[in-house]
């Protein structure tokens, strides 16, 4: 994947979605003819933008509420095309589990090319591994590298790990953990195509943010910890993070507004170094 590419991918995307979609190609959840699909992914993303860079081709979509869209790229399989997700102008892009909504230059998500499936998913893990590609152009090593750094699966790295929450599979433990991870990793993210730039101008450069987030998955594991001896359940609650000027990270442990209605009620939190 090409960061020319990524900055073209996103300048094209916000200028089709203004005037219409001309020159895009895309199929509602309902069509049955489409060459790959791409979920948005912390909570499902709706109305969030989608981009793929497919050589000298680009492809748009929007979201639906289950952060999903259908591309019709021509006969171009998944494997040949990088995808963005960026937030949508009209500030309608909104995290179906937060209710979170996001507006243009606050949301970037990346799903690096090389992937041969006609499911693509676009996280914060996979933005990371896209990052770690821009060193190794590895896509299998940096995979795993995220797997092993962040204490996931690796199947969940680059899979939909909020589906995995619901099937009564030995990953669903896993799968709620990753996902209150997801979430407190996303602000730390690059949030637009050239704060993604900066991180990955060179090694040094990236390895400083890996290393941050890490700081905040050590603090959210641990909150984790003590949220299961406690006997709270998982796929209740979301865990955000403040990290100070020191590094020093804060978790806040919030009531998932979807699963209680609630939508600012605290019920714990930590810190971590």
């Amino acid at each position: 994947m090409k960061l020319k590419q990524l900055v073209v991918a996103v300048s094209l995307s916000l200028g089709l979605v203004a005037c219409g979609g001309g020159g895009s190609s895309s199929s509602s959840s309902s069509d049955s003819s489409y060459d790959f699909k791409v979920t948005a992914v912390d909570g499902y993303l709706n109305n969030a933008i989608v981009t793929a860079t497919c050589g000298t081709q680009t492809f748009t979509g929007v979201t639906d509420e289950n952060g999903e869209v259908q591309l019709d790229t021509n006969g171009i399989d998944s494997k040949d095309c990088s995808v963005v997700i960026t937030a949508n102008p009209d500030g309608s892009t909104t995290d179906m589990d937060t209710g979170e909504t996001y507006a243009a230059g606050e949301l970037y998500l990346v799903s690096p090319a090389g992937q041969d499936k006609t499911d693509l998913i676009a996280s914060p893990f996979t933005t990371m591994v896209a990052l770690l590609m821009e060193s190794s152009g590895d896509l299998d090593a940096a995979i795993a590298e995220v797997a092993l750094q962040f204490g996931i699966a690796p199947s969940l790295v680059t899979g939909d790990f909020i589906a995995a929450q619901a099937a009564d599979t030995e990953l669903k433990e896993e799968a709620q953990k990753a996902a209150l991870k997801a979430t407190a990793l996303l602000a730390s993210l690059p949030q637009t195509a050239d704060e993604f730039a900066a991180d990955v101008a060179d090694t040094s450069t990236t390895q400083t943010l890996i290393a941050k987030l890490l700081k905040i998955n050590d603090a959210v594991e641990a909150e984790i910890a003590e949220l299961e001896n406690s006997g709270t359940d998982l796929s209740s609650v979301i865990i955000t993070v403040e990290v100070a000027a020191d590094g020093s990270v804060t978790t806040v442990v919030e009531d998932k507004p979807q699963a209680t209605g609630a939508t600012d009620s605290s019920v714990g939190g930590g810190t971590g170094s």
